[in-house]
């Protein structure tokens, strides 16, 4: 069974910016299609592996405000390509207290 979690979210820039960090059992590959994460209807990707190179974890930025329009408990998805995709992958629900504590 593959095993995804949020590893991490954190602020950085100073403030201006959450990144949320997902890590999967599964890698991450680079694709010809973008990487997306989902977090209830929101799309994100802007996106950047961690400086180690590994392909098991992938790293999105968000600004302050579209994270603030996020709500605890909205589904948190990855895939590659916008809109319904039929290889997703699910990373459980967003705890938005979790903000700068890992």
């Amino acid at each position: 069974m593959i095993r995804n979690q949020i590893k991490a979210i954190h602020t950085v820039s100073g403030g201006k910016n959450i990144k949320i960090e997902l890590r999967s059992d599964a890698a991450f590959p680079a694709r010809g299609e973008l990487a997306v994460m989902q977090i209830g209807d929101k799309e994100f990707t802007l996106s950047q592996y961690p400086p180690n190179g590994s392909t098991q974890t992938i790293i999105f930025t968000l600004t302050r405000e579209e994270f603030a329009q996020l709500h605890n408990g909205d589904r948190v998805l990855f895939k590659y390509g916008r809109g319904e995709q039929p290889d997703q992958r699910d990373f459980g629900r967003l705890d938005k207290s979790r903000l700068d504590k890992n």
